[in-house]
This record gives C-alpha cells, structure tokens and sequence, in this order.
C-alpha cells in the first residue's frame, strides 16, 4: 500500500498545530516543517497547497536561515506550473537577497533561462552580466557565457559573438564541445 493516500488523509493544519504546541529539540522547526508539507503537496501535483506552505514559511519565520530552500520551493513550484515568468522572478528575487549562498548563481542561470525563454532579450542580458559579475568563477557561469554569446546571436550581434563563442569553447570541459569542422 502507497504512503501517498495517507499524506494526503493527515489535516495539515492539525499536525502543524501538534508541532507548533508541542515543539521539542527532536521536531522540525516550523518553517523547515512547512517546506517539507509545500514538498510533498508538490510531489502529489497539489501547487496551491504546496504555495501555501511554502509562503507560511517565510511569513511566519522570515528571519531564519532555512527559509531560503521556501523562497526557492516557491520559484521552483511556479516553474513547474508553467508560469515561467513567476518562476524567473522568483529565482531572481532569491539571488538578490542571498548573493553570497551557493545557491545564488544557479538561482540567477534558472531566471536568465526563464528571461530568455520568454523572449526579455534586456532582462536576460542584466541577469547574465550580473552572474558573470559577481559569480564568474562559479561552475555554472560557463553557461552563462554560452547563453550571453547566443544572446547576443539573437540580438543581431554576430560579429561580437564570435569570440565569445570561442573563448566558451576554449573552456570547455569536455572534448565532446569542440568543433571538428572536417567531421561536419
């Protein structure tokens, strides 16, 4: 027998009430209880709820270094609802107010590829400067580079995407980038 049918039976509202009146070191905190109830509405495709939760997390407790993984569940349940716009400020709006978390470089990569997707070329151009600005060395920059290179390809920029093309592929980790022109 699945677990899901189960969640799905427990009131949220009376085992958040539980946790709240009999919290206890071995308990969750409240928000990162709310993350994990937003989590598991996300997984059983219930977004409304999943919002919800996420939100009370940040509402209740905002201070709290663990309600960053709520403000990225909310960007990430908008983004799987197809409301990419949502979605890319959100990821946008968590880098602005963690620019120093690990997490904030792939958070400004997912909101330049939500830019770009719905065709804000200036938009997705502020973001990628700012990711090559202030994370250049982070791992997924690269992509970043790739993305202001075809920016600027979709722009009409040609001749200034060139060399970003090759200096992207000169870094390049893996032999399977570089271009062969005889096997072409």
């Amino acid at each position: 027998m699945s677990a899901e049918p189960r969640l799905a039976a427990v009131p949220v509202m009376s085992v958040r009430a539980r946790a709240v009146s009999h919290a206890s070191p071995m308990l969750p905190s409240l928000e990162m209880f709310e993350y994990a109830i937003g989590i598991v509405r996300v997984n059983q495709g219930d977004f409304r709820a999943a919002r919800e939760a996420f939100g009370r997390a940040l509402t209740e407790v905002p201070d709290r270094p663990e309600t960053r993984a709520a403000r990225l569940g909310l960007a990430w349940t908008a983004l799987r609802e197809g409301k990419s716009a949502e979605a890319g400020r959100g990821f946008a709006e968590y880098a602005r107010l963690h620019p120093d978390d690990e997490q904030a470089t792939d958070a400004l990569v997912l909101a330049s590829e939500m830019a770009l997707a719905s065709g804000d070329l200036k938009g997705a151009r502020e973001l990628l400067d700012r990711i090559l600005a202030r994370h250049a060395s982070a791992p997924r920059a690269e992509f970043s580079r790739l993305n202001r290179a075809i920016l600027m390809l979709r722009g009409g920029e040609a001749a200034a995407a060139v060399p970003s093309f090759r200096d992207w592929v000169s870094r390049a980790p893996s032999s399977a980038t570089t271009v062969n022109p005889n096997r072409a």
